[in-house]
């Protein structure tokens, strides 16, 4: 598919489920704002998007790509190599969510991590800020 430019092919109002599982984390953060307001418009209102993300690394489900300036993580260099995690922090997507128009609510994966225990970028501030994070969680997005 052709991603978003596909999703605006469809009808508003015309679809009553949205679910995707690990996909969130790989799109570009400079379009999942546009993905957000897309998913709003198709939905039908009262209906949800849910989104399983993982914020891991996805090769040894760690979390070492957090101790790279986003400079360095957004080069082509790191891009041709594959690297292709948005490191978007749960509060991020919550914003995005909600500012298209969501209700949503989180429901948390995993063990509680300390952002005592990881070495953090300081361009990473919503990582830093918080006190942890969990490996992951489900986004439900609800249209009302």
């Amino acid at each position: 598919t052709q991603g978003i430019t596909d999703m605006a092919k469809i009808e508003d109002n015309s679809i009553d489920l949205i679910f995707s599982n690990a996909v969130l984390e790989h799109i570009d953060r400079k379009e999942i704002s546009q993905l957000m307001f897309e998913t709003h418009r198709v939905l039908k209102l009262g209906c949800t998007a849910h989104h399983r993300v993982d914020l891991r690394d996805h090769i040894n489900d760690e979390f070492q790509h957090l101790r790279f300036s986003n400079m360095l993580w957004d080069s082509k260099i790191m891009r041709k190599g594959g690297t292709n995690l948005n490191r978007m922090h749960t509060s991020e997507y919550i914003q995005l969510a909600e500012a298209a128009g969501f209700t949503c609510k989180i429901v948390a994966n995993g063990t509680f991590i300390p952002n005592t225990s990881m070495k953090i970028h300081p361009s990473l501030n919503n990582w830093i800020q918080s006190k942890g994070w969990y490996p992951g969680f489900d986004l439900h997005c609800i249209k009302v």
